[in-house]
């Protein structure tokens, strides 16, 4: 095991250099102030590991590329000074114990391509500032205590591909913006309170891979435009409150499931699909799933 202190006594060693990486070696403690002294360091590692503490305010005094502290046990608030890395690229928290709101001016990291937060206990709504990240290519906020609408500016984040928002609170409906996001693989919103049907400009989403919808309160009919998917495609629509038939547009795509839902009986469907019927009404849950 690495405490802090020994962190702290070696950090003169990594003065002129560009990477600091101590990942996996059960480093525990606060991390020291004293990393503020590292003005040449781009990378800093130190994902794997103990630490605890705030994470330091004086890292925004730095001009890292790439900051890795998953994986740890770090408390506190995500510091406003982390908005003055304007260069940074990716900026990766998950897995920690993170709490608070996610600030309005990580819109500032114009050059972020990485937003990993997910698995913390941050809480409050998304802010629509977070459209502003133009580079952002992955969004991961699941598994928090998230509440309010999904943003409709986060469909100006036309390079996006990945957007996880599953297990948190949020409410309202899925918006039509998020069919701008044309490179879009992975839509993952299962296990949230969201109402209302699912948009057809989801449909124009021709890279997508994976949609999962589970676990809503989402209601109507299924858009015939879900059947512009690659039939490889995975569609997860259970545990909702869909009615009517299923579009024969959709009987293309290999495996679709739809089980616990309102949905018409006297319909056939693909033997590779996932079918049952009724389901009871869900109840929104209260704080975020026990699981990942």
């Amino acid at each position: 095991v690495m405490t802090c202190e020994r962190l702290r006594l070696i950090i003169d060693d990594y003065l002129e250099s560009y990477t600091m990486s101590l990942s996996d070696c059960q480093l525990e403690g606060s991390l020291p102030p004293e990393i503020g002294k590292l003005k040449n360091l781009k990378k800093l590692v130190l994902n794997n590991n103990l630490l605890c503490g705030e994470v330091p305010s004086v890292i925004g005094d730095l001009d890292l590329l790439y900051v890795y502290l998953e994986n740890n046990s770090l408390e506190g608030r995500i510091p406003p000074d982390i908005c003055k890395l304007h260069n940074l690229k990716s900026l990766m928290l998950g897995n920690n114990q993170i709490a608070g709101s996610i600030p309005e001016n990580l819109s500032y990291l114009e050059n972020l391509r990485v937003l990993d937060l997910r698995n913390n206990n941050l809480s409050g709504p998304i802010p629509k500032e977070l459209g502003k990240l133009k580079q952002l290519h992955t969004l991961y906020l699941q598994n928090n205590f998230l509440f309010g609408s999904i943003p409709a500016e986060l469909g100006d984040m036309k390079k996006l591909y990945r957007l996880s928002l599953f297990n948190n609170q949020l409410t309202g409906e899925i918006p039509r913006e998020l069919g701008n996001l044309r490179g879009l693989t992975d839509i993952n919103l299962h296990n949230n309170c969201l109402e209302g049907s699912v948009p057809e400009t989801l449909g124009k989403l021709f890279y997508l891979k994976y949609l999962d919808l589970h676990s809503n309160n989402l209601t109507g009919t299924i858009p015939p435009q879900l059947g512009n998917y690659d039939r490889s495609t995975i569609i997860n629509l259970q545990c909702n409150c869909f009615t009517g038939y299923i579009p024969k547009e959709l009987h293309r795509i290999h495996l679709v499931m739809i089980q616990r839902n309102y949905f018409a009986t006297d319909q056939s469907f693909p033997k590779s699909w996932y079918v049952s019927y009724s389901c009871q009404p869900r109840s929104c849950k209260t704080g975020k799933s026990a699981y990942k």
